[in-house]
């Protein structure tokens, strides 16, 4: 909970003292969010719904030894 009211007060602090620092930090923070939003609208909610992939279901299983190693 400190954690987070020093962030604020960090937060409020740069907004006050420095605010070309601020908007940067904001107009970054919106650009990011703004990505993240747009891979999450994209990509399929659920793994099966690739179909074109078909391993869906694939449970893998342990590759065989060499022959040096038996």
């Amino acid at each position: 909970m400190f954690k987070a009211v020093g962030l604020v007060i960090g937060l409020i602090a740069i907004r006050v003292l420095m605010p070309d620092v601020f908007n940067a930090f904001q107009h970054a923070a919106i650009a990011f969010f703004s990505l993240v939003s747009q891979v999450f609208a994209y990509a399929p909610q659920d793994v099966t719904q690739l179909g074109s992939v078909g391993y869906a279901n694939y449970v893998p299983q342990a590759a065989p030894l060499p022959a040096w190693a038996r």
